[in-house]
């Protein structure tokens, strides 16, 4: 990854946070650009615009299947040389993927980071 968010502002979170993020992610790439900016760390930016440059409306049939900590998710392998530890210890990854199918390779993996109770995709994969 090639950018990284910010340490700044992080906060563990909550269950609240949780649940937000999972509504995030059911909806990342499906609405519009401004939103996925809204749901993004800065550091994501220029991702989410290029995606919309290049892909328009993506992930569409996808739901959230799981979430729980990245730093427990098998993805994490490619975070933590990335950005370090601890961005990855405070964050979460949601899962989506379509719902009537058991294909792992269907499956897209959103990380989260909360930003002063806000919380923001810094990495799809």
């Amino acid at each position: 990854m090639a950018l990284c968010p910010s340490a700044a502002g992080l906060e563990p979170f909550t269950p609240a946070a949780i649940e937000l993020a999972g509504t995030e992610a059911g909806l990342y790439g499906r609405l519009s650009l401004a939103t996925d900016l809204r749901d993004s760390d800065r550091a994501w930016w220029p991702t989410v615009k290029r995606m919309w440059r290049t892909q328009g409306k993506h992930l569409v049939g996808q739901s959230v299947l799981e979430s729980g900590p990245a730093a427990t998710s098998g993805y994490q392998v490619f975070l933590d040389p990335a950005c370090g530890a601890g961005i990855v210890a405070k964050s979460i990854v949601v899962t989506i993927g379509p719902f009537d199918q058991n294909c792992n390779a269907c499956r897209s993996h959103l990380f989260f980071v909360d930003r002063r109770g806000r919380p923001l995709a810094y990495y799809l994969y």
